[in-house]
């Protein structure tokens, strides 16, 4: 197991590496403090406009296809791909570089995911496409696709390392959605009274 810490440790590098943080500063402001807070494509979408966040969105996810890469050069363990991608969930979630403050790891997770698991990925955005087509909510849609995640892996045939290591990667990326999940459960009780 003790191969696995430098795995872990370049990945959270790579993860702390924020291009949302870039995108803003190019335009004169430090997202930390503008719209929502935080370091992802959609804040980077509401402060500055579409064009960075796609491009945001698309480094994110380079970043994670590049972190589990570096994994699986980096050792030949076979949770290597599972770890990586949790280095990355804490590196994007919590930057070394940025006082650790970061985003909440979908897109980079969406990389790692194309790498580990292809059907899985498939399967992930069947499911966020059903609840966003449902609810009209993104978060809604984010929140079903990392809460499903361990059932997904486990019914495509991953390995017990696998959803093993997806149980904290899940709890850790509600961890980053958490006030998202607080607006989503008023939103929903508003509705209901």
């Amino acid at each position: 197991m003790a191969e696995l810490v430098p795995v872990f440790l370049i990945s959270y590098l790579i993860g702390s590496l924020s291009f949302a943080w870039l995108a803003g500063r190019l335009k004169g402001v430090d997202l930390r403090l503008e719209g929502s807070g935080t370091l992802g494509a959609r804040n980077v979408k509401r402060v500055i406009g579409k064009g960075p966040a796609f491009a945001v969105l698309a480094l994110d996810v380079l970043k994670g296809v590049a972190g589990v890469t570096a994994a699986v050069h980096i050792s030949g363990h076979p949770s290597s791909p599972m770890v990586g991608w949790l280095g990355l969930v804490c590196g994007h979630g919590w930057s070394l570089f940025l006082k650790f403050r970061g985003g909440k790891g979908l897109a980079s997770s969406l990389g790692a995911l194309l790498l580990i698991s292809p059907l899985t990925l498939a399967l992930e955005l069947l499911l966020g496409s059903f609840f966003f087509a449902f609810t009209k909510n993104v978060y809604a849609a984010a929140i079903s696709m990392i809460a499903a995640m361990p059932a997904i892996l486990y019914f495509t045939g991953a390995g017990a390392a696998s959803i093993l290591f997806s149980l904290p990667l899940s709890l850790l990326m509600l961890l980053l959605h958490r006030k998202n999940m607080k607006e989503l459960i008023a939103v929903l009780r508003k509705g209901g009274s």
